[in-house]
């Protein structure tokens, strides 16, 4: 039976959450509005305030007056041992979990410890998991080989020594799969600057040809995105169409692992409104910025303070608020330094896709872990930052130097790159600012994973996962600091035609992945056309088509669901490109 031995004094969860900026998008036409990230240090001091603060006289855009300008000191890292002195986060092994899965647990099954309340979290998919093991009926099938319930557990003494000896006992129970302190997270940013909403150029939403992309659409707002962080300035002119007439929740302000009920969301600090506009701020109203996705709906899941403030037990509830409710896509512009198993438990629990910050240590993460970056889940992208000029972020900085300053790395644990400096977005008070970090960079993934989904509610997150990974820009110094080698590009992701084809280039170049040996292969003709499902044979791949007409079937036992099929010599099934509107019989090779 697999057990976990807590490490007692590990290194504390840190989220550093990003500043953004935009500019004029092409197709919107921006005018004043008259209304009105992810980083450690290395010298580890815990802080609870948001850092000295300074700002000149505070003026409304159009005045005429100079921009004003906010340096907030960079929050320190959190010590050993800077976690809630009376709560402990468990994890049952999944053994137990299924031998007690209709049993409710009360605060007498842990005697060992003094504890005056426990909180089950994830009861939604506990239901869900009672119903498949009792043959009820069900809306979707968990993998119970895997599934864990988890609790919180409050502890009657306000002592970090308690809090670390309960870890320890409830850890030496054969039913415990892991016992944790509940860590503080933290957001954090270097200097940002609030300026005139009339930017030169959003060169974020250019460089990745979001313009390209929205050709196929601007979002759907029948798809919604959850953003976990400081809230959202709902009141925002660029803001206020894009959210969601329901589901806020305030998880800061409760210990009810399903939140707060929000009505109208706010922000009290400023990030997670400089993340929301990078994903979905308004296009065409004449004001302002554009985000990557406009048409979407945005949820507040706030589960950072006012000082950007919060702990890993509130990320695991939001996550799971986010799974009863069908949220299918979740930012998370925030990192920590170690797993943290109850977190760990959520996010496998979570059938959405979870965008997340790299961080700002100018690391490489193979071997300097950040969480949930360094996740090998299917439905977690991890993103950094690169500048204007296609370099990682930073990529000249190292050591002290690089923290708060450059994007990390890693060929393993970060999958692309998006734009994460100089990003311009909405900030509070009908206000933009524009800063830089891999918060920053995160939004822009998850606003072409919310296209995408538009386009195609159909897609899984690995799907979409997939869908970007492979389509993007190899440019710059960051081809071997990542699994994709490049940089996210819009409209490539689009250019596989959701229904079977991928357009390369203006040659009629078609390319075609295989999702039976996952490889992505050429076809062999100066016409390629592929299509999707399994493809036809390459090389030694014996792959085979089926046509829907006449169930001719040849070489191997893999079946397309495209409605295609292999021809062979003489065959004579017709073959249509929905990209380039070809239609022939006999014409292609595979």
């Amino acid at each position: 039976m697999r057990k976990l031995i807590p490490v007692l004094i590990v290194a504390a969860l840190i989220l550093s959450l990003l500043a953004a900026c935009t500019t004029t998008p092409q197709s919107v036409t921006p005018t004043p509005s008259t209304d009105a990230d992810d980083s450690q240090t290395s010298t580890p001091t815990p802080s609870t305030d948001a850092g000295d603060t300074q700002t000149s006289a505070p003026s409304k855009q159009g005045e005429g007056a100079d921009p004003i300008h906010i340096t907030i000191e960079n929050r320190k890292s959190p010590t050993e041992n800077d976690f809630e002195d009376n709560i402990v986060g468990i994890v049952l092994t999944n053994e137990a979990t299924i031998l007690s899965i209709d049993k409710t647990y009360t605060i007498e099954d842990f005697p060992e410890i003094d504890a005056i309340k426990i909180n089950e979290i994830g009861d939604y998919v506990l239901n869900q998991v009672r119903d498949q093991i009792h043959g009820r009926p069900i809306n979707k099938e968990r993998d119970l080989t895997t599934y864990r319930r988890m609790f919180s557990i409050t502890l009657s003494q306000h002592d970090k020594d308690n809090v670390l000896s309960a870890c320890s006992i409830l850890a030496a129970r054969e039913d415990i799969f892991s016992a944790e302190p509940n860590y503080y997270i933290y957001a954090c940013s270097s200097a940002i600057q609030i300026d005139d909403p009339l930017a030169d150029s959003q060169w974020g939403l250019e460089e990745l040809s979001i313009f390209d992309a929205w050709t196929y659409t601007m979002g759907s707002s029948d798809i919604i995105v959850g953003v976990l962080d400081t809230g959202i300035d709902a009141s925002h002119n660029d803001l206020s169409s894009q959210i969601h007439t329901s589901l806020h929740r305030d998880f800061v302000s409760t210990d009810n692992a399903n939140g707060d009920n929000v009505s109208t969301p706010t922000d009290l600090n400023w990030h997670g409104t400089m993340v929301a506009g990078i994903i979905a701020a308004t296009a065409n109203n004449t004001i302002g910025i554009a985000g990557v996705s406009p048409n979407i709906k945005l949820v507040s899941l706030r589960i950072l303070d006012e000082n950007g403030i919060g702990n890993m037990q509130k990320l695991a509830y939001a996550i799971q608020y986010a799974e009863a409710n069908e949220i299918p896509i979740l930012n998370c512009s925030l990192v920590s330094n170690s797993q943290y198993y109850l977190t760990t438990t959520a996010i496998n629990n979570y059938s959405g896709l979870i965008v997340c910050a790299a961080g700002n240590d100018g690391l490489d993460i193979n071997t300097n872990h950040k969480y949930p970056a360094c996740y090998s889940n299917d439905n977690i992208i991890s993103v950094g930052a690169t500048n204007e000029n296609y370099m990682r972020w930073g990529y000249n900085l190292s050591g002290d130097d690089a923290i708060n300053n450059a994007s990390n790395f890693g060929s393993e644990c970060v999958d692309l790159f998006a734009p994460g400096e100089d990003i311009y977005t909405t900030y509070p008070g009908n206000l933009y600012a524009h800063g830089n970090g891999t918060s920053l960079a995160a939004p822009f993934v998850t606003g072409v994973a919310a296209l995408l989904l538009s386009y195609n509610n159909n897609l899984t997150p690995s799907q979409i996962k997939q869908h970007i990974m492979k389509h993007v820009s190899t440019t710059g110094n960051i081809y071997d600091k990542c699994v994709s080698h490049g940089i996210l590009n819009a409209y490539a992701a689009f250019t596989i035609n959701l229904s079977g084809y991928i357009d390369i280039g203006d040659d009629t170049y078609h390319y075609a992945k295989c999702t039976v040996c996952d490889g992505a292969h050429e076809l062999n003709n100066r016409q390629q056309h592929g299509y999707s499902g399994a493809y036809s044979f390459y090389n030694n791949h014996k792959h085979s088509q089926n046509c829907f007409n006449c169930t001719h079937k040849i070489i191997s036992n893999h079946i397309s669901g495209g409605g295609y099929t292999n021809q062979g010599t003489n065959v004579g099934h017709k073959t249509n490109c929905s990209v380039c509107g070809f239609d022939y019989i006999e014409a292609h090779s595979w």
